[in-house]
């Protein structure tokens, strides 16, 4: 679970902003909003909104980069790969810095890190006590060296610290997830997250990778499942799923070996049924609406399943306003978000607006610096949670939109 977010210097983000999910007693208006295991009252959902340019993607990218890399930057970097790192084109000679609070296993930790493209320079992990957070490590690099300020986990030996010193390009988190040091401590993961963006935006949505991504999952019978019952209750006409009947073969790169490798990937199929006879379709032939809602729901479920955070961009792409609505509405709902899994997407569609409470709704705007600012629609003053969000939205009222004077 995810308290609050910061974010420096990243893409069009210059100076820090945050997005706390962290909200009071009185804002706990319905299902959409909870008390942690830690004691936190947090939402569920997030939503940002605002015009083109304004950074709406590059807010969910820094946080989707920050779950990969802090995670998974040992073994998914090369030794002399530069980190996938992009900083504000007027602090170039700068480094970006996340900051992050969240939940796992019951704990509530704080998480920090310093980098550049070609450095971790600063890193920290600490645990919530009664007064602040207690440190677990604490590292800085300078001039190749590491220096181990702060440590309160298992010792490191002389060659895992050779080791972990080549790699520049690597979180220390990462490291000691894969060399068992953080297990020991009960923390498995940085945290369970699905995202439709990587380093340079959003992932392609083409029908054959989403086959290729889609093939992987569903082997999964109780996924395909609950899948099939969220579209036949939004009347898409689909009985069935077949896998396996036939195949195609894709171009898939290979970064760890710098080659295009083909994959046989097993086509999807669903079966329609109608009055007179069924018929099945590939899933390349279906909709673009219908290929988006089983991609969405295909990273959506695991994370209402075993909690966790999705972050999407854009969430309304090709899809009907009534349905997209209903499956947002999932992470709000005790029955079908009982892990209290949350949601933070970003949208042009200022309807969504009207689901959701004020400290659910983020805008961002660009200043005259270009430079991305976000703020939460509770932060201006004078707004009630039965105003109507959309409406406003399009006034005006509350900044985020477009300069008025060009329409």
């Amino acid at each position: 679970m995810i308290k609050e977010l910061k974010i420096s210097n990243f893409y069009s983000i210059n100076k820090t902003q945050a997005i706390s999910f962290e909200i009071s007693k009185k804002d706990m208006l319905d299902n959409s909003s909870f008390m942690s295991p830690c004691g936190n009252m947090l939402n569920s959902i997030a939503v940002i909104i605002g015009n083109n340019a304004s950074g709406k993607t590059n807010i969910l990218k820094g946080l989707s980069f920050l779950g990969w890399f802090v995670e998974a930057s040992y073994q998914d970097l090369k030794i002399d790969q530069k980190i996938p790192v992009t900083t504000h084109k007027l602090s170039e000679d700068k480094n970006s810095s996340f900051e992050l609070i969240f939940e796992e296993g019951g704990k509530e930790y704080q998480y920090k890190i310093t980098l550049n493209p070609d450095e971790v320079v600063h890193e920290f992990l600490g645990v919530k006590k009664e007064r602040g957070y207690s440190y677990l490590y604490e590292i800085n690099r300078s001039n190749g060296k590491v220096s181990y300020d702060k440590w309160n986990l298992s010792k490191l030996n002389d060659d895992d610290k050779a080791r972990f010193e080549q790699r520049l390009n690597a979180s220390l988190f990462s490291f000691l997830l894969s060399t068992g040091h953080l297990p020991a401590t009960g923390i498995k993961r940085f945290m369970n997250l699905k995202t439709n963006l990587w380093q340079l935006g959003r992932m392609s949505k083409d029908a054959l990778s989403m086959v290729l991504e889609l093939s992987k999952h569903f082997d999964s019978e109780d996924r395909r499942q609950l899948i099939l019952k969220y579209l036949k209750e939004f009347g898409f006409g689909i009985d069935d799923f077949e896998l396996g009947n036939s195949y195609i073969e894709l171009e898939k790169e290979d970064t760890a070996n710098d080659r295009i490798q083909k994959v046989k990937v097993n086509m999807l199929n669903l079966v329609h049924k109608t009055n007179d006879k069924d018929f099945t379709l590939s899933f390349l032939d279906e909709s673009n609406g219908t290929q988006e809602v089983i991609y969405l729901l295909n990273k959506m479920i695991p994370i209402l399943e075993k909690g966790g955070i999705l972050i999407y961009d854009e969430i309304e792409s090709s899809i009907h306003p009534y349905i997209i609505r209903k499956l947002i509405n999932l992470l709000g709902n005790e029955e079908t978000n009982p892990n209290r899994a949350q949601l933070i997407f970003s949208t042009h569609q200022p309807w969504l607006l009207d689901d959701r409470t004020k400290t659910q709704i983020y805008l961002t705007e660009q200043n005259k610096q270009m430079e991305t600012e976000i703020y939460r629609l509770d932060e201006v003053e004078g707004i009630r949670n039965d105003d109507n969000f959309c409406s406003k939205y399009l006034s005006g009222a509350y900044g985020g939109v477009a300069d008025m004077r060009w329409f």
